[in-house]
């Protein structure tokens, strides 16, 4: 544990030197597909408190010194000033505000603009009304001004936030910025660059009010950025063909703050019969800043018997089949079925439906998987268990009433000539049976058929 510390502080260590404060080398790529948030971070100019975040390679993008070099080609270069050369955008955020940190090639005297494109939705479109942040950068006195504004779009659906071949890097937004504060009256204001002028920082609200203007977001909502730097008026209609240098994702593709999560839960542990369709119930949540759909796959069974798997959404979420429970079925055009798409925070209940053989006995065991569709490496599991259960066999009640069984009985005549007994009913405890009762006939004559019942 101690050799890891001391191997973390000094990988910080080398991020942070050779600018003074800002990185020396940028990295990005895929870490662990989260974000490092909830720093205790100052914006202040002093970018020591940012080298947990740099050492989280999701927090990252970086835009590299010249075009064809992987991995961090630049599709702008040549970049026509060093002060506007981008190299690195960094971000995290907090319960209230989001930050960021911007590394560019070298310093300038003059004030440099720098623009942060906000996809508020997430839908790779920056439509009209979605927010842009302005940040007029002074390398010589470290000051930077901050102007909001919206956004008009220069096609009435939105403008692609990535160009035609997936680069968000040498693409330059078509729309223009008409509400920003004029100079000189910024929103926000401060001593945030870097004494090397190289790298500054900055924050703003997630919330948006009057006085405080910022995203319009909750706290961690997931959107996708775009930046730009120019010399020119970001206000002005011609501004948005005097964009010097643009980035965006690592890699130079979109960039967004979306992350996965999710829960698939719980276990279950099934008894069936031979022959007989079971169900387990199970719930998948969306636990990720952004929309998502979740692919669902089944194992095969493991143990002493087989049975057919199918996927069903539990419409009435009653965890039990009923006739309104529908099929799940591959709405994402991959190759397996899945949930469709689900918001962020959204639970889908499903059956997981188990077809047994007849004659199958012992237990399968079944690992079902649910799998994000925005980040594949991020899945969950369930692991269910199917037990065959012999039918009970047929057996009487303890308190059955046993069957009648008459006695064998004879009547005397007086003639001493036999008759075959006679049954009359009679008040018996049996619930169902009658018992026989000895009955005395009157002879009128010799021959038995002669012989009647006394009236």
């Amino acid at each position: 544990m101690r050799l890891g510390r001391v191997t973390l502080a000094l990988l910080a260590a080398g991020l942070l030197a050779g600018f003074g404060s800002a990185l020396a080398v940028c990295l990005c790529g895929y870490g662990d597909g989260l974000f490092t948030t909830n720093t205790s971070i100052t914006i202040d100019g002093v970018m020591a408190d940012w080298a947990t975040v740099l050492l989280d390679t999701d927090n990252s993008s970086c835009d590299g010194a010249a075009p064809g070099i992987p991995p961090q080609p630049d599709r702008d270069d040549p970049v026509q000033s060093t002060g506007r050369d981008l190299l690195q955008f960094t971000y995290t955020w907090n319960g209230t505000h989001v930050q960021t940190l911007t590394g560019r090639a070298a310093s300038s005297t003059n004030i440099q603009r720098f623009i942060y494109y906000a996809d508020s939705d997430n839908d790779g479109l920056m439509e009209t009304g979605e927010r842009v942040i302005v940040a007029g950068w002074k390398g010589s006195n470290r000051r930077v001004d901050l102007y909001l504004g919206h956004y008009v779009a220069s096609n009435p659906g939105g403008d692609p936030m990535l160009d035609i071949n997936g680069y968000s890097d040498g693409y330059d937004l078509p729309g223009t910025i008409p509400d920003l504060s004029s100079t000189g009256t910024p929103d926000y204001s401060g001593d945030w660059g870097a004494v090397d002028g190289v790298s500054m920082e900055w924050e703003v609200p997630w919330a948006d009010a009057v006085g405080a203007p910022g995203l319009g977001l909750a706290p961690g909502s997931a959107f996708t950025f775009h930046v730009s730097s120019t010399n020119s008026n970001p206000g002005a209609a011609s501004f948005p063909d005097q964009v010097d240098d643009n980035m965006g994702g690592c890699g130079g593709g979109a960039a967004t703050t979306q992350y996965a999560q999710l829960d698939f839960f719980p276990d279950r542990n099934l008894a069936a019969a031979a022959g007989t369709t079971v169900y387990a119930a199970h719930r998948v949540t969306n636990l990720g800043n952004g929309a998502d759909l979740f692919d669902l796959t089944a194992g095969a069974p493991t143990g002493s018997h087989s049975p057919g798997v199918a996927f069903f959404r539990d419409v009435d979420r009653s965890g039990t089949w009923s006739g309104g429970d529908v099929a799940l079925t591959n709405t994402g055009g991959g190759t397996a079925i899945d949930t469709g798409t689900m918001a962020a925070g959204d639970t889908l209940y499903i059956l997981i439906q188990y077809s047994v053989a007849g004659g199958a006995t012992g237990t399968a065991t079944i690992i079902a998987t649910a799998r994000s569709g925005f980040d594949v490496n991020r899945t969950n599991i369930v692991t269910d268990t199917v037990t065959i259960t012999p039918l009970p066999r047929s057996s009487a009640p303890a308190r059955w009433p046993r069957p009648f069984r008459p006695r064998a009985s004879t009547t005397r005549f007086a003639s001493k000539t036999r008759v075959a007994a006679s049954w009359m009913p009679a008040r018996s405890r049996s619930p169902t049976g009658c018992r026989p009762r000895r009955r005395s006939l009157s002879v009128i004559s010799a021959d038995r058929d002669q012989a009647r019942w006394p009236s």
